[in-house]
Parts: C-alpha cells; structure tokens; sequence
C-alpha cells in the first residue's frame, strides 16, 4: 500500500526512521526548539500531537502557557535561525513570519517548518530492510 500526505507527497511520517523519528517525536522537539522546555511540557500534558492541527497545538499552547514567554521564545529562536527557517521552503509556499503582524500564524509557520526540519533529515536513510 502507498501512502500519500495531504499534497500529494509520498510519506508515511506517522511510522518512525531507522533513528527512531516520527511525525510526533518530531513535533515534540519542534515545540521544545520554538517554544521551550515549558511549552514542551504543557505540550505532553495535552497529550501530545493529539490529531490536532499545527494552529491548534500552538493556539493551546499560547491560551494555557506563558504567552509572553512562549512567544519571545519564538521571536529567538526565529532570529538565531532565520535563514535556515526560511530556506526550508519555497517562498511561494508557507506563510511570511511576522510577529507582528500575526503572532499565531508566526509561530505556527515555526512550528511547521522546525518539525519539516527533522523529518526532512531522515529522508534518504536505509530501513531496516536496508532499502535506502
């Protein structure tokens, strides 16, 4: 059987890497890389991913945590990472950050595109079946 994420892209994400990474692991280190140790926390708390989208986790995280907290997290961890942040996809793709402008969606398009960032570095590692 062949999977296919919701654009089309051949994946099955929910099934971990040769290194032990899935979609949910990679989530938890995403909410602890963007947010903190706190968010990360409050995250497992919720029970994790949970089959709620990106802006829900972030929506809850920032209604239950340190808002403020959470998001100057945020705002450093996308200026000490910015250009490797936006160089994960194309720029007709994913939303602009700006704090600014909207907060949520800022934090949101982090979260995403920091979880994409440990996902995509699995891609091409043998299986176990030592398929690559």
């Amino acid at each position: 059987m062949k999977y296919t994420d919701f654009d089309g892209t051949c994946a099955n994400t929910f099934s971990s890497s040769p290194n032990g990474i899935d979609v949910h692991k990679a989530y938890s280190f995403a909410v602890r890389d963007v947010l903190g140790q706190e968010a990360l926390a409050s995250y497992i708390s919720l029970g994790g991913l949970h089959n709620r989208t990106p802006v829900q986790v972030v929506r809850e995280l920032l209604r239950i945590g340190d808002r403020k907290k959470f998001t100057e997290t945020a705002m450093r961890y996308f200026e000490g990472n910015q250009t490797y942040v936006e160089e994960l996809v194309p720029i007709s793709m994913g939303i602009p950050i700006n704090f600014d402008v909207d907060l949520e969606g800022s934090v949101t398009e982090l979260l995403v595109r920091s979880k994409l960032s440990y996902l995509m570095n699995e891609v091409g590692g043998r299986l176990s079946n030592g398929v690559r």
